[in-house]
């Protein structure tokens, strides 16, 4: 049943935006993700995941300070602005461990587990109402992962699929952090991951850090601008639109890995690995499709009561 308290939420949203923000973001994290796997054979992912943070929380922090918005860094909700800083800094050191495990297409397909797995979080944990046809299409693209595996066209090892899994539950558990967090500011939600991760990460770098040449100082700060401005991409993606609407754009980035992997690996994944793709991102576009029905029936409900 939607409540009064519903309607307005869903009136707020504005899903081609959120859609629009989020296939930015996906693009950036593609290039930081190709950049990350580049620099893991001399470099260890927890260091490479530091100077990205280090490098992204540089221009928040100069930017809260010129302009004297000193209110961002206060926030509403620090027990879930912590959590989504912890969970994120660990995600993204497993995302850099699957990808250096794995080519990059099939790392990629793995994590479109997100978009399944973050509708069933907003049910179970924000109430969000989930139709019959949503859940089908959810169990259709958990039958694609099933043939990708099931049917070896997988090339990496078993504990990188096991590492993409992992990295796709936690994405989707920041989805759903990010949903909470509406309210907040973008800016604010961004600054704190960063900042957060970088001093996680920077506890380890005594223990692991190796002098970056040149060249790799650059590509390191070239992954700490892409994953900065994708964190925010993402912020605004998700403060517009609700998880269903924009997890399942994550799919694009199969695009960018698959051009990755023939252009500098010269690797085509297996026939599985793209019609396990085919279903999830059927099902994905399908769960788009409802969430943006169920979003016009709302506002045109509302309209219709006013």
């Amino acid at each position: 049943m939607t409540t009064a308290a519903a309607i307005p939420a869903a009136h707020r949203d504005n899903i081609m935006r959120g859609v629009g923000f989020a296939a930015i973001a996906f693009f950036l994290l593609a290039v930081m993700n190709l950049i990350a796997k580049l620099l893991s054979g001399q470099h260890h992912v927890i260091e490479i995941a530091f100077y990205r943070n280090l490098v992204s929380v540089i221009p928040f922090l100069a930017y809260i300070l010129i302009t004297k918005r000193h209110y961002l860094f206060r926030t509403g909700t620090p027990k879930a602005l912590g959590a989504r800083a912890t969970i994120g800094t660990l995600s993204l050191i497993t995302t850099f461990a699957a990808f250096q495990a794995l080519p990059m297409a099939e790392a990629t397909v793995l994590l479109f587990t997100t978009s399944l797995i973050s509708p069933a979080l907003a049910f179970f944990i924000l109430k969000e109402p989930i139709g019959p046809y949503r859940w089908a299409a959810i169990l259709t693209g958990f039958i694609g992962v099933g043939l990708m595996v099931g049917v070896a066209g997988f090339t990496g090892p078993l504990y990188g699929i096991g590492l993409g899994i992992a990295a796709a539950c936690m994405h989707a558990c920041l989805g759903l952090l990010l949903r909470i967090m509406k309210s907040e500011s973008p800016i604010t939600v961004t600054f704190y991951f960063v900042l957060i991760g970088m001093l996680i990460t920077g506890v380890f770098m005594p223990f692991i850090a190796v002098t970056p040449t040149w060249q790799n100082l650059g590509l390191l700060v070239i992954t700490g601008i892409c994953g900065g401005l994708a964190q925010l991409c993402l912020s605004l993606a998700f403060k517009n639109a609700p998880p269903a609407a924009v997890a399942p754009v994550n799919y694009t980035g199969l695009i960018w890995s698959t051009g990755f992997d023939l252009i500098i690996w010269h690797h085509l994944p297996g026939w599985p690995v793209f019609a396990g793709a085919a279903l999830i991102c059927g099902a994905n576009l399908f769960i788009l499709y409802r969430e943006a029905l169920k979003n016009r029936q709302a506002m045109k409900a509302m309209h219709n009561g006013a």
